[in-house]
């Protein structure tokens, strides 16, 4: 019987030690959080494209995707959640994650689509045979519980939070802008925002920096030549999914005026500066929709049975501007002079 016992403590042992191993050292394993697998099901709504229905995935702090990382020479830095585009976490992701880093910022990244174990489908999928209000649900979901761990960390300055993201990751950062009890949370930063998802917020409660480069064209119809911020849609595009504020979905989206057009982009921006809401809209030369590749390359690819334009990527002086804006942006100072 003894024998039986010390077998099944050092097998415990064992155990709790890859646990331990395993688990990112400024996790605790109370903290983990992990999906059980299944809980977001692919939804055909036609060959070759895709929505998600059922529960979706809450961030897990634990997840091999994630990464808290602080500058070795700083003390409780500011922090930026980086919120990764339609396609997952990727290397443009990552490499903004970089340049924050230089910045004195410490960065968390993460892969919302891994955490709803739909990773395994690939970028070139989630890119053009899934809706955009479906990405941006799992993405948005993951953030939120990101957001509300990151604020409890002592190795970071939980007063000095920002958001950035790129594509779908810039739609669910303007969300996070426009809820109420994330006021403070210091700024937003996102580029190549998409008009058609989760919506745009009608109210938002920290600042939003706006970037787009001029030739990004994505989701547009490349024969009509537009860019993101005045790109045409209709509001079946949208979802009133979500436990968010008043935002312009809520009476545009699937089941409401579904053939009517949305608000653009720029028409957004324009409606909520006039109302005085702090928010600042810039457009970079040489640069189309990510500024953190390099580019910009011109492409196009077939989308939900259409083509659509596919701009992608910056020269390394269109980059260096949008960083020296952003840097103004941090301190409070582009405010002062816009």
């Amino acid at each position: 019987m003894n024998s039986i016992l010390n077998q099944y403590l050092r097998a415990l042992k064992s155990l709790s030690l890859v646990l331990l191993l395993t688990l990112p050292s400024f996790v605790h394993a109370s903290e983990c959080n992990k999906a059980p697998k299944g809980i977001a099901v692919l939804h055909q709504l036609r060959p070759t494209w895709f929505s998600v229905r059922g529960p979706l995935a809450d961030f897990d702090p634990c997840h091999s995707s994630v990464s808290l990382s602080i500058p070795s020479n700083l003390i409780q830095p500011p922090l930026i959640i980086l919120i990764h585009g339609g396609i997952g976490l990727s290397k443009s992701t990552q490499m903004a994650a970089h340049e924050f880093r230089k910045m004195g910022f410490a960065t968390l990244v993460f892969d919302a689509f891994e955490m709803n174990h739909l990773g395994y489908l690939g970028w070139e999928f989630f890119n053009t045979q899934m809706t955009n209000e479906a990405r941006q649900r799992m993405i948005f979901k993951v953030t939120r519980g990101a957001f509300e761990w990151a604020v409890n960390q002592k190795s970071i300055d939980s007063k000095k939070i920002y958001f950035w993201g790129n594509s779908n990751g810039a739609a669910v950062a303007v969300n996070m802008a426009g809820i109420p009890a994330y006021s403070h949370a210091k700024g937003v930063v996102a580029s190549g925002l998409p008009p058609v998802g989760l919506g745009l917020p009608n109210k938002i409660f920290m600042p939003i920096f706006l970037a787009f480069g001029e030739s990004d064209n994505y989701g547009t119809d490349p024969s009509k030549k537009l860019n993101i911020w005045n790109r045409p849609g209709f509001c079946r595009e949208n979802t009133s999914y979500g436990n968010l504020s008043a935002r312009n979905s809520l009476d545009c989206n699937d089941k409401a005026n579904q053939d009517a057009s949305v608000e653009t982009v720029f028409e957004w921006y324009q409606r909520l500066k006039i109302e005085n809401n702090d928010i600042f809209f810039k457009i970079y030369k040489d640069a189309a929709h990510d500024f953190f590749s390099n580019g910009p390359i011109m492409g196009a690819q077939v989308k939900n049975g259409a083509l659509r334009g596919y701009n992608t990527g910056a020269t390394q002086s269109a980059r260096l501007e949008f960083l020296s804006d952003l840097k103004k942006f941090f301190s409070d100072e582009y405010s002062k002079t816009r």
